[in-house]
């Protein structure tokens, strides 16, 4: 009668950790699925990230392509600016050479 009711006793304890054991296998499998979830979340993110840095690198590529010929325009412009006002300096001082010389003959 005691060895039965030993053996109902670890039966018993026996249903209980196995019992446990389920719990514990659930509860490591949920937190599997969402450690899973997450690192996917994670991933996904990190993706929407580096295509939001590549385009940001893509665009200030362009703008400092832009900004590069932009530059070199105006440094264009600015040496014919100055060729220009070299050109009329010289043009002026031939124009009042000139005015001299007709004044001089004017007044002979």
């Amino acid at each position: 009668a005691k060895a039965i009711e030993i053996i109902k006793d670890h039966s018993a304890n026996v249903a209980e950790l196995e019992e446990r054991i389920a719990i514990v296998e659930s509860d490591r499998d949920d937190t599997h699925l969402k450690l899973e979830t997450e690192q996917q979340k994670y991933i996904e993110s990190t993706e929407t990230h580096l295509s939001i840095v590549t385009k940001f690198e893509e665009r200030n590529s362009v703008v400092e392509t832009d900004r590069d010929a932009v530059c070199l325009e105006l440094e264009e412009e600015q040496s014919a600016l100055a060729k220009a006002k070299g050109d009329a300096a010289v043009a002026s001082k031939a124009l009042e050479e000139e005015r001299l010389n007709f004044s001089q003959r004017e007044a002979n």
